[in-house]
């Protein structure tokens, strides 16, 4: 069976389905700071659940997670009696689970789906955080950055109109 550009085996077949059609996804803490479990989840367009305290996502400088993913603290978790409690972490409208499933997607397709993306993406991410580190903070932050008004003398201009174009791309989705 094939998942994209991903060949399965068929004892894979029905666990990936299975993710697909998941409105949400256990991520649980891993061995290490990656974690597979995320990029299934997303890669099937459901709502990664994340329980790992500490867990940087991919790409965080460049992309905004929150409303694509839902985190609930280790404490809280361990804490659980029962799945049932997880639900007062997950939204109940139906619509906005559509609409962070469909971010999820968006930002799949944008930033994570193919080899070359996920390269872009990291590529991206490094310039905007350093960028962020250098001039957002005083420099009046995107809007500025945009603008044009709070660029250094030797920032390359390409780069930082691409990370910023990829913001609002998102942004809008």
């Amino acid at each position: 069976m094939f998942l994209g550009r991903t060949v399965l085996a068929d004892g894979d077949s029905a666990y990936y389905e299975q993710i697909a059609a998941s409105d949400f996804v256990l991520v649980p803490h891993g061995h290490a700071r990656y974690n597979y479990r995320f990029s299934e989840a997303v890669g099937a367009c459901a709502v990664p659940v994340v329980v790992a305290d500490g867990l940087t996502l991919p790409f965080e400088p460049l992309i905004d997670w929150s409303g694509a993913s839902v985190r609930v603290p280790e404490r809280e978790w361990h804490a659980m009696r029962s799945l049932n409690e997880l639900r007062r972490y997950l939204p109940a409208d139906p619509a906005e689970v559509l609409a962070m499933r469909h971010r999820v997607c968006a930002l799949n397709a944008v930033y994570l789906w193919s080899e070359a993306a996920r390269r872009d993406a990291l590529f991206l991410a490094a310039s905007a955080h350093l960028f962020l580190l250098s001039f957002g903070p005083r420099g009046g932050g995107p809007a500025a950055a945009a603008a044009g008004t709070s660029y250094p003398p030797n920032w390359p201009r390409a780069a930082a109109d691409r990370i910023w174009s990829a913001r609002r791309m998102y942004d809008a989705v």
